[in-house]
């Protein structure tokens, strides 16, 4: 069970795939809500590395463009 099952209206702007857009506001997953509401659902950053770390693999695997850094940025680095 991730946040999103425990914490349902913590979390409303979540990626809808395959395309990686919000699926609240239509921008690049995660949008700049995202990155507010993801944080305050899971203030551990240990726990919040490990959630946007899966949804990094997840995306990688289906694009399998190689561009890890730019998935890094977009997915992890705003995360510091």
């Amino acid at each position: 069970m991730d946040v999103v099952d425990r914490q349902p209206n913590l979390i409303r702007h979540l990626p809808n795939r395959p395309g990686w857009n919000c699926i609240a506001c239509t921008e690049p997953w995660p949008c700049e809500v995202a990155r507010v509401e993801v944080p305050l659902a899971m203030p551990d950053p240990i726990q919040l590395a490990m959630f946007l770390w899966g949804y990094l693999e997840e995306f990688l695997l289906e694009h399998q463009t190689g561009a890890f850094g730019e998935a890094h940025e977009r997915f992890l680095a705003w995360s510091r």
